[in-house]
């Protein structure tokens, strides 16, 4: 079932502030393993483009979360 955790991750995801089907894995896994190491070059990335939450966290990002 979806519970606290499992819903954040999903609101986290549908915000696009945490990768593509990122919330979707078991906590422990080799899947959730990479999913860290892609997370991680995902926010050197980002540093790099100087982009931030808020270029993010559009109200586009908002309602699409919400719908």
């Amino acid at each position: 079932g979806m519970y606290t955790a499992n819903t954040m991750a999903s609101a986290i995801e549908a915000l696009g502030m945490s990768l593509a089907n990122s919330s979707a894995q078991e906590a422990v896994s080799s899947h959730k393993i990479d999913d860290c190491r892609r997370a991680g070059e995902a926010v050197v990335g980002l540093l790099r483009k100087n982009i931030k939450p808020l270029d993010i966290m559009t109200r586009e990002a908002f309602e699409n979360a919400i719908t």
